[in-house]
């Protein structure tokens, strides 16, 4: 069903001129005659009379210009419904993504899915890093937000009933205040460290599942630890004047910090959490991602 040449001939039956509906579907005379033609023809039969008064609908164009409107509303009804349906293809996966950066790989890896996976289309949800906000979001997955990209923390999973998907590894960096004796360098080194006492993540493991901390102890640095990686941890560190670890990416909220890369082999992973009663949708997705990393 051709449905541009359905709407001229209506057009056309209607005005019973063909200059006057030209006009009214913004073609040219020519071009609309050369339409009700191709219908005629395609149809088998003539529709219009020409007489020097205009076009005059024949018996048959008559019956069809009577019965043509309830097949134009059931094509529409019917292409209505079929669009539905394809909208129900569409998978959406709701991110959690917060302010502390980072965007960058999870970008590239989506685009990686999307190229064989196009029926995944994605919502971003900003969440602010605290504890309880961290609490907040594992505990009711599925409500506002599937997955949630942060960086890896053993106490998400002891507490809570989600699962994580690693997705990548960064250099564990330091976020240094600017009064600080360190600032404005272009390397730290754990040398440097010596005789501070740096802020970390309680049981902050690297990528091969060793505590950050008991590896900072045998080199004689030691360590203050809190609770959950947090934007309020950036004014701490610079309130007391102490170096934060943080991670490469990561853009301090604080302006009176700066990130400095750590002269070290420590790497940390950086996740996706999901809940461990996930939607279908989120669990095959999951599955997809675990090809790409």
């Amino acid at each position: 069903m051709n449905e541009k040449k359905i709407r001229y001939f209506i057009s056309v039956a209607k005005e019973q001129n063909l200059h006057k509906s030209a006009k009214i579907l913004g073609i040219s005379s020519a071009a609309l005659s050369k339409q009700i033609s191709a219908l005629e023809e395609e149809w088998g039969f003539e529709l219009f009379k020409r007489t020097n008064k205009g076009l005059i609908l024949t018996p048959a164009g008559t019956s069809m210009y009577r019965d043509i409107g309830h097949i134009v509303r059931f094509y529409n009804e019917a292409l209505s419904k079929a669009f539905v349906e394809n909208l129900k293809k569409e998978r959406r996966i709701r991110i959690g993504v917060n302010s502390m950066g980072g965007s960058a790989i999870l970008l590239n890896l989506l685009e990686k899915v999307q190229e064989e996976n196009p029926e995944f289309i994605y919502e971003f949800v900003n969440y602010q890093m605290s504890k309880d906000e961290i609490k907040r979001i594992v505990k009711n997955f599925g409500e506002k937000m599937d997955i949630m990209f942060n960086v890896y923390d053993s106490s998400i999973l002891n507490e809570h009933f989600c699962r994580m998907i690693q997705v990548s590894e960064q250099a564990l960096a330091c976020a240094v205040p600017r009064r600080h004796r360190l600032s404005g360098k272009s390397l730290i080194s754990l040398e440097d460290l010596k005789g501070e006492k740096c802020l970390l993540l309680k049981n902050a493991e690297d990528n091969k599942g060793n505590l950050i901390e008991e590896r900072l102890d045998e080199l004689g640095i030691d360590v203050e630890e809190f609770d959950c990686y947090d934007e309020n941890m950036f004014s701490y560190s610079e309130k007391n004047n102490q170096i934060l670890f943080a991670l490469s990416f990561w853009r301090p909220i604080n302006p009176l910090i700066e990130i400095i890369p750590l002269d070290w082999d420590c790497i940390v992973p950086i996740c996706l959490y999901y809940s461990k009663v996930a939607n279908t949708d989120t669990l095959e997705f999951v599955k997809i991602l675990k090809l790409y990393t």
